[in-house]
């Protein structure tokens, strides 16, 4: 690490460039995303119709009880 008073070196830079993202590195980030999106999207559906689905069966076990 360098202070105000001292030059960074081309090997320091070189290292601390090194921790920095790239393109590729958003490329692969961005597939990533896609993928979990689609998953999530499909979780969502599924678990709408499984909502769905519980509220019309314990609407209809309510309606016979009760008549």
């Amino acid at each position: 690490m360098t202070t105000i008073d001292q030059s960074i070196t081309r090997s320091d830079l070189r290292d601390e460039l090194r921790h920095y993202t790239t393109k590729s590195d958003l490329a692969q980030l961005r597939v990533g995303m896609s993928g979990m999106e689609t998953r999530l999207v499909k979780w969502m559906i599924g678990v709408m119709f499984g909502g769905a689905a519980l509220a019309s069966s314990l609407a209809l076990v309510l309606e016979r009880l009760l008549s």
